[in-house]
């Protein structure tokens, strides 16, 4: 779907998720993922990853920055307009979790914020399930079914 609809990149920094997440605001970016507590990955259109790569390397010299070889913006609101623009209806995501809780119950979904911050700019009529549970993948499943039904 990005490959073909999509747009933008990804960049690997040696930034912890803070100063990342200032970053990113700053240039109309997203988080794409923060895999270790001094790596967070950066997505967004090409533009803007281009000038919050030169205000990282102004402002944090001794952090490296790494352009990934993807086909989009992935984890961000840019996967969820490629999906619209091709007439999508109904999001699923199933997996991930982030929260302070204990298992699945204590959590959300990893993208739950930014689809529906997504589908309310939008005014998009799109439906979004949400699951990292087998009890909640089990809801949304009866859920989908009955209406396609």
């Amino acid at each position: 779907l990005m490959s073909e609809f999509g747009e933008g990149g990804m960049l690997a920094t040696g930034l912890e998720l803070g100063p990342a997440r200032e970053l990113a605001d700053r240039h109309f970016c997203g988080i794409g993922g923060c895999n270790l507590p001094e790596q967070t990955v950066i997505a967004g259109r090409d533009r803007d990853l281009d000038r919050l790569a030169a205000d990282l390397a102004a402002n944090y010299p001794r952090k490296r920055a790494v352009r990934l070889k993807t086909e989009g913006a992935f984890h961000t609101y840019l996967m969820v307009e490629a999906a619209l623009e091709t007439g999508v209806d109904t999001i699923v995501e199933i997996g991930g979790g982030i929260g302070r809780g204990e298992g699945p119950e204590g959590k959300r979904p990893n993208l739950e914020s930014v689809v529906k911050k997504t589908l309310r700019a939008h005014d998009s009529g799109a439906e979004y399930f949400g699951a990292i549970s087998a009890a909640g993948i089990g809801e949304v499943a009866r859920v989908l079914e009955h209406a396609a039904a």
